[in-house]
């Protein structure tokens, strides 16, 4: 098994997209992560006839919580240090405020597997800092994202004619016979 040198990490959707992973390159922070998933059930009650039962319908998104620390540092002007620019950088370009926001971005993590977690979207970016302490806390909540699988195509004519539409797939005409204005249900009689 190969040895994960980094807590996660997190790929933008971008064509060339960016990849993050924490702590970044200078070191100097951590990470707490806690997965929670769960089915959804439908709950069947004894009747008398039938014992009571879970019904399994599918799965729930899984949610993942993430708490980062790291110190803040300063260059040698006195401007954010590379710690801090690292940090800054990664929570702007996954943050609910920019252009990948709503965007199913990849994510890399030891217990990923048990969870059955490949891409996830970020719902949630807070950070807090207490000046004095030299600290920075960002909390981060993510949820898992499967792609949607494609409805099927129609491959049958329906029975029934409906309105016409151009999303619908093959359509059924419905012909009326009509008479012209001045006719009866009766032919005209024509004599020579």
């Amino acid at each position: 098994m190969a040895t994960v040198l980094f807590d996660f990490q997190i790929s933008t959707p971008d064509p060339g997209g960016k990849q993050w992973w924490w702590p970044g390159p200078h070191g100097g922070g951590n990470a707490s992560i806690e997965y929670k998933s769960a089915a959804e059930v439908k709950d069947v009650k004894a009747d008398g006839k039938n014992n009571g039962r879970h019904t399994f319908l599918g799965y729930k998104n899984a949610e993942i919580d993430v708490t980062l620390t790291w110190k803040v540092d300063f260059d040698e002007n006195g401007g954010p240090g590379p710690i801090d620019s690292y940090a800054n950088s990664m929570l702007a370009d996954i943050s609910t405020r920019n252009a990948n926001a709503g965007k199913a971005m990849g994510w890399i993590q030891r217990r990923q597997r048990i969870h059955n977690v490949d891409d996830v979207t970020v719902e949630l970016v807070t950070t807090k800092e207490t000046p004095g302490t030299m600290s920075v806390t960002a909390t981060l909540k993510l949820f898992s994202w499967v792609k949607p699988v494609p409805e099927p195509a129609v491959t049958a004519t329906p029975d029934a004619a409906g309105p016409w539409s151009p999303t619908q797939g093959p359509q059924v005409a419905k012909f009326t016979k009509r008479t012209l204005p001045g006719f009866a249900k009766t032919p005209p009689k024509v004599t020579p």
